[in-house]
């Protein structure tokens, strides 16, 4: 009896063996696979806006200053990329550039921390990472690949009423052009896309510069470029930063 206990267990642990060299060797066999490439451009690299104009900006709340966008506008224009005028700008007002460029620029954009969308992209996710503070970024995911890089402002508390929507997965739910708050008094949100009806958290234009009551802002032309490319039921996912 004893022996046929231990020859037993002996066999159990041979079957281990081969099966954990199994999967040693898939796993060695799937970490060797190169990713998936990025769909090939072979257009023109270009940067631009949505609007036409040269360069496109919303702002946010009293910090905002035009004239020093124009002055970093008019000291900077053609001796630096466009994606690198956000951190001067950051660096005195509450402005925010928004631009269109092409697929082969998005590791450089996303870089720059400047916000911007790959014109003529399909977005069938996004991701929200919200800090504690409340400000975020917004990425705009397509079949695995990002095609923008946005920033967003929330609310600056993850407990109680008026918080952060909370970490997970939802989706858009409703889109209208302009939602009025019944909570709020009446306040108005402008290019809303609306993703949890039982607490009223939605995304839509609105102040960057001061903490939301849970919805998600975004600035003007980002609010508007959202509105047109996010369809009713596109699969969002909200994460907490630390």
């Amino acid at each position: 009896m004893g022996l046929i206990v231990i020859l037993y267990i002996g066999q159990t642990f041979n079957n281990m063996k081969k099966t954990l060299l199994v999967l040693l060797s898939l796993a060695s066999t799937i970490s060797a696979q190169e990713p998936p490439s990025r769909p090939p451009y072979t257009g023109p690299t270009q940067i631009s806006t949505f609007n036409g104009h040269e360069a496109e900006w919303g702002w946010s709340g009293k910090d905002y200053f035009k004239p020093a966008v124009v002055k970093i506008l008019q000291e900077s224009w053609g001796k630096v990329s466009p994606l690198d005028l956000q951190t001067k700008v950051d660096q005195v007002t509450a402005a925010e550039f928004l631009w269109k460029i092409t697929p082969d620029l998005v590791d450089q954009a996303v870089k720059s921390g400047s916000s911007f969308i790959v014109g003529d992209s399909k977005p069938n996710s996004l991701v929200i990472n919200l800090e504690p503070s409340g400000k975020g970024k917004i990425t705009l995911i397509s079949e695995g690949w990002v095609v923008g890089y946005i920033r967003c402002q929330s609310a600056a508390t993850r407990e109680g009423k008026n918080s952060q929507p909370a970490w997970g997965d939802y989706k858009v739910l409703d889109k209208e052009e302009i939602h009025v708050s019944k909570e709020f008094k009446g306040a108005k949100m402008p290019k809303a896309l609306l993703l949890d009806a039982s607490v009223g958290i939605y995304i839509h234009c609105g102040d960057l510069s001061s903490i939301s009551g849970g919805c998600i802002r975004v600035s003007a032309p980002v609010g508007r470029e959202l509105y047109k490319l996010i369809s009713i039921g596109t699969p969002v996912k909200v994460v907490w930063e630390k």
